[in-house]
């Protein structure tokens, strides 16, 4: 079961309400680095994506925010977005979406 795109939208917002961001490069090369630079003229930030019982449509991630650079080594990220999934009793499923920050955004796990 792939996650809801209400979701991945929740997701676009928290990481677009990040106001500052820190230098570095993409180490996807498969990923195009985004083509405007962010607010301020800093590079965008480095997020490391997590999926853990949740089946994740990465793809979707990678070509609708576009707006950080996308790294598979969480040593290279930014911040850690971990997604988990799990059943409810009524037959549903149950989101939680974390914002670790790593690095610069150390301790920063809120908006």
């Amino acid at each position: 079961m792939l996650v809801p795109r209400s979701a991945c939208l929740a997701l676009v917002f928290l990481l677009a309400g990040s106001s500052s961001a820190r230098a570095g490069t993409p180490q996807d090369p498969q990923v195009k680095p985004p083509s405007a630079p962010a607010p301020g003229g800093q590079a965008p930030v480095r997020v490391f994506i997590d999926c853990v019982n949740a089946s994740c449509d990465s793809e979707f991630f990678r070509t609708d925010i576009s707006f950080v650079d996308h790294v598979r080594d969480r040593k290279d990220a930014d911040v850690h977005v971990l997604i988990t999934a799990e059943s409810t009793g009524g037959g549903g499923q149950k989101y939680t979406v974390n914002v670790i920050g790593l690095r610069a955004y150390s301790g920063v796990d809120h908006l």
